[in-house]
């Protein structure tokens, strides 16, 4: 080596021209740009992972970074994860650290309780809605007064203090009145529009007059539901005239108000035997059949044998009658008049009945006068003997003359006889099970 060293020093051109060309070389290396780039290849290259939005499927409490593209936001710690070298793996290994566990446990227990107290508190308030919607209906259902809705609802709460729906029922008569027409009432008639609308129905009306004298119509339909037969209260119309032409107008503007129809789907219409529904030149049935084709028209047949029953009475004395509504009137009006003829029956060993009063309308109930005055005539001969001495009033002098005819107590034993029959035949018409096998045989007794 040392000998190396002085043959280079004693030639300084060779020394000079052998290194010229290691200096180019090396200038060539270090300039050229191709061979800059194989290198930086040759390389290993740095990569960062950036936060990716479908993570958030997998991880509900996580979100974009604050810090930058290279992070991702915890929202139940409320800190960024650096992801840029481990990139999902970070976010795992934080997901499992006892902070993040112990944080999401306490989060999931408000959620759920933030989740569940709204299903209970509309599970509460449907259950106290139809509360007292029951109560409007029960009051109704038994025509009870409509001022009890001022102390029923405090009168439950008070019997079951227990009970969460209870305190929570706040029903007065105003809401109770708003819940039967504006709910009830119209879901109700939109229930039997639809059914009316789409089925076969009959129709049977009946026209009253009420306590305050006001003129009231009355509309049921008959229809069948599910192969059974129904009737359903329909409406009540108030009307200001009683004539054939102001009822059928009625009607038809009650059908055409609830968009029904009528001329498509009605087939029968019933009423009473009264000649302005059932008249054969000017009534409601000659009306209807003339606005609907086919239409089959029904007498109500109770009325009908009342009416018979009434034609053959009329060849009786109309003393009988007389007797049963002068009787039971005289006794009405009086307490002392009532004490009176209690002690005479208890006197008499009778039993403490009262005297009935023969309705008009309530067809049913004049045998059951005809045989209260036959169990109480003792008695009631008794009674008025002593009131004529003692009251001397003509009423009971004419009552106990009839009592005392033996032609009267004649004329009731036949009633008592006789009315069972017409009795029996109308609860028969008006069963509520169907009867038709029986009717024609029933009726055959008669005549």
């Amino acid at each position: 080596m040392k000998r190396f060293f002085e043959v280079v020093s004693k030639d300084p051109q060779r020394a000079s021209s052998s290194s010229e060309p290691d200096s180019e070389s090396t200038e060539g290396i270090n300039e050229s740009p191709e061979e800059d780039k194989e290198c930086e290849k040759s390389k290993k290259q740095k990569y960062e992972q950036k936060y990716v939005k479908y993570w958030e499927s997998e991880f509900k409490w996580l979100s974009e970074g604050t810090k930058g593209c290279h992070y991702a936001f915890c929202k139940v710690c409320s800190v960024d994860v650096y992801i840029g070298k481990m990139g999902k793996s970070a976010i795992k290994s934080h997901a499992n650290t006892q902070i993040h566990t112990k944080n999401a446990g306490t989060i999931s227990l408000n959620l759920v309780q933030q989740n569940i107290e709204p299903l209970f508190s509309s599970a509460s308030k449907t259950a106290v809605i139809d509360a007292e919607i029951m109560m409007a209906v029960f009051v109704a259902e038994h025509n009870l007064a409509f001022q009890i809705m001022g102390h029923l609802p405090q009168f439950v709460n008070k019997i079951t203090p227990d009970s969460n729906i209870a305190k929570k029922v706040k029903c007065s008569r105003t809401k109770m009145v708003n819940i039967l027409r504006n709910v009830l009432g119209i879901s109700y008639i939109e229930e039997i529009v639809d059914l009316l609308n789409a089925n076969k129905f009959s129709l049977i009306i009946d026209e009253s007059t009420d306590i305050s004298l006001v003129k009231t119509l009355c509309l049921v339909v008959r229809v069948c539901k599910n192969f059974k037969v129904h009737d359903l209260f329909f409406d009540l119309i108030e009307v200001e005239s009683a004539d054939a032409s102001s009822l059928f107008s009625a009607v038809i503007n009650s059908f055409t108000k609830n968009n029904i129809m009528y001329k498509q789907n009605m087939i029968g219409f019933a009423a009473d035997g009264a000649n302005v529904m059932m008249g054969r030149n000017h009534s409601v049935s000659t009306l209807l059949k003339a606005d609907i084709n086919d239409l089959f028209v029904l007498k109500c047949v109770c009325h009908s044998f009342h009416l018979c029953a009434s034609y053959a009475c009329e060849k009786l004395s109309g003393e009988v009658e007389d007797l049963a509504r002068n009787t039971f009137n005289y006794l009405k009006s009086s307490s002392k008049r009532l004490k009176d003829f209690s002690s005479l029956q208890y006197f008499f060993e009778f039993k403490a009945n009262k005297i009935l009063h023969p309705s008009q309308t309530r067809w049913l109930s004049l045998s059951a006068v005809v045989s209260r005055l036959i169990e109480q005539y003792d008695v009631l001969i008794a009674y008025f003997s002593i009131a004529v001495k003692e009251e001397n009033l003509q009423t009971a002098k004419n009552i106990l003359t009839l009592l005392k005819d033996p032609i009267t107590k004649l004329y009731l034993f036949f009633l008592e006889f006789a009315l069972p029959f017409f009795i029996k035949l109308n609860k028969l018409f008006q069963s509520e099970s169907s009867q038709i096998h029986k009717l024609h045989s029933s009726v055959k007794e008669i005549v």
